[in-house]
């Protein structure tokens, strides 16, 4: 049976040791107003220097007006630049150079102002659908909208009309909505419930497809689902569990099947009910009669969440999947407690977690949180001096400060990507099998004497340091190095396979011992792997010889890494006690 939440959020344990891992941050550059109703996109690189987060549109509080100005955040930097400033507007020196040169507000022609609008990210590309605004550029009359924009972000250019009435059948056309939900799966962009220029919910689901440019679903949805209580996300990857320690696929991939999107949903917060439906996009056979190219279904997952504690009711709630984790955040208000309250549901078991940053969160104003994927890191937006009380009132977001909050710490991060096919790894295993035997060219001499054979130019197109040991004048046939043969032998087993993949590699003390190896021969490929499996070894093992993995991290400098085994070896210690 499902826990009851109570009154207010109970705190996890070692919440002072947790705060360890949030730190703050003021923004720089054009700031953006405080915004009722503005989308926030973050666009992710594997290099961190060029994630960029996009705020589009949403309602000035002081005036009322609706806006279209476009911002976009440079992650690394933490600067704001506006987008199509006017010449008023642009500063001297114009930071990021990503933006064409002598682009204005009079230069180029926007999408009509909006705000409760929803903005996803597909082919890089911001596919902007709905929200409310005004009539014909009149600031008396409102609207509510069913128009699909788009902008390019390799050209910086606007697209309209995305979708042409002529390209979709017209009772296939969605209903003009804002407050809407929104996701992305694979090609497609789903649209969820929303309200109606009478604030009526709009109870169905529509369906683009952006390949095409048309809609291709209208189904009716009789569930009350808008952003004020709701929320829809989608993974990222595809997760498998094949292996001793999952890894992901990339699922952007026409070839591949759409993912399921998850959709929550919380309300009557003096008594909250908790809802979670998982919808899932099947396109239809193309030799069957049906008007649709795919169907949804719904499976109702409601009664599978449990906890020692349930989330309380979050206002404007958002969400983001990171691994085998599902992040919801959102303002909690209560007579005893107001403060901006983050939660993980570990999707495998449906148990609810709450995160405890500490302090940090208790004061001031914390409104919108973004996840920021490849550095597995929850990115929180507000101001420090303000009251969360008074701009929930004003449904206001603030962007002068942020606060960077490092998931690894509570153990949510993305498995890394596979690099092989399963075939391809059982064949890394079989060669590295049979050079030990006496088969390769090239011995790897351990510290404990043990000789280990392998394949030296493998070595030496995927352990790139190997060089720097070596005399280029003469060609060696083996290599003196001071780690022991099970060290050794789970290393070479990984440049084999590119993955953590055998018992051994998952002892906690060969993964101590790996985590050091990445650090010390700048194995970046090896460290995402270590660190995984160190937080995969502390999910299922807290027998005290998961010690050594918090002294590998404290001499490594992973500090997440450190705060998770840390909090892991206090476990220990009392349950030892006890």
């Amino acid at each position: 049976m499902p826990a009851t939440s109570s009154s207010q959020p109970q705190s996890t344990p070692h919440a002072p040791l947790a705060s360890l891992a949030a730190h703050w941050h003021a923004c720089r550059g054009d700031i953006p107003p405080p915004l009722v109703g503005a989308s926030v996109t973050l666009v992710d690189d594997p290099n961190p220097t060029k994630a960029r987060l996009y705020l589009f549109g949403g309602r000035l509080v002081t005036t009322r007006r609706m806006m279209n100005d476009l911002y976009e955040l440079n992650m690394s930097t933490l600067r704001w630049k506006k987008l199509f400033a006017s010449s008023e507007e642009e500063e001297e020196d114009v930071p990021d150079g990503q933006m064409a040169a002598g682009s204005s507000s009079a230069d180029i022609a926007k999408p009509q102002p909006r705000y409760f609008h929803s903005c996803n990210l597909w082919e890089g590309k911001l596919i902007i659908f709905g929200g409310m605004g005004y009539v014909d550029g009149n600031e008396s009359e409102l609207c509510v909208l069913n128009e699909v924009v788009a902008f390019d972000l390799k050209t910086y250019t606007w697209e309209f009309d995305i979708v042409s009435p002529s390209t979709s059948a017209e009772s296939l056309l969605p209903q003009a909505r804002y407050a809407h939900l929104s996701s992305t799966t694979v090609d497609s962009l789903i649209i969820i419930g929303g309200q109606d220029m009478a604030n009526r919910y709009v109870e169905e689901i529509n369906v683009l497809d952006l390949k095409q440019k048309k809609w291709i679903l209208r189904q009716p949805y009789e569930k009350q689902r808008g952003s004020y209580r709701s929320l829809a996300v989608e993974p990222l990857w595809k997760s498998i569990s094949t292996l001793p320690t999952s890894y992901r696929e990339w699922t952007p991939n026409g070839s591949l099947k759409p993912l399921p999107v998850y959709v929550y949903t919380n309300y009557n917060f003096t008594d909250v009910k908790r809802e979670m439906e998982v919808v899932s996009l099947e396109p239809n056979d193309e030799q069957e009669e049906s008007p649709d190219a795919c169907s949804i279904q719904i499976d109702d997952q409601s009664q599978a969440m449990s906890g020692v504690s349930l989330p309380p009711g979050l206002r404007f709630p958002m969400g983001a999947i990171l691994g085998s984790h599902m992040l919801i955040s959102g303002t909690y208000l209560a007579n005893t407690s107001q403060t901006f309250a983050i939660w993980a549901l570990h999707l495998p078991t449906m148990t609810w977690n709450r995160l405890d940053v500490g302090p940090l969160l208790s004061t001031g104003s914390w409104n919108r949180g973004v996840l920021w994927p490849l550095q597995n890191r929850l990115v929180v937006f507000g101001h420090r001096e303000r009251d969360l009380v008074a701009d929930y009132n004003h449904r206001q977001t603030n962007w002068d400060h942020v606060l960077l909050i490092e998931l690894e710490a509570w153990g949510i991060t993305q498995p890394p990507v596979k690099q092989m096919s399963l075939a391809s790894i059982q064949m890394g295993l079989q060669k590295l099998a049979s050079s030990t035997v006496g088969r390769g060219d090239f011995e790897i001499v351990c510290s404990d004497g043990m000789r280990l054979g392998c394949d030296r130019i493998i070595l030496e197109k995927r352990w790139p340091c190997l060089a720097t040991y070596a005399d280029p004048r003469i060609t060696p046939r083996e290599l003196h190095i001071s780690e022991p043969s099970p060290v050794m032998l789970a290393l070479l087993t990984f440049i084999y396979t590119r993955c953590v993949c055998t018992l051994l590699q998952q002892h906690p003390a060969i993964v101590a011992a790996l985590l050091i190896v990445s650090k010390v021969y700048d194995m970046k490929d090896l460290e995402v792997w270590a660190k995984h499996t160190a937080h995969v070894v502390m999910s299922r093992d807290l027998a005290p010889r998961t010690v050594a993995l918090y002294e590998a991290a404290t001499m490594s400098g992973f500090e997440a890494l450190q705060i998770r085994s840390l909090r892991t070896v206090m476990s220990i210690a009392k349950w030892v006690q006890r």
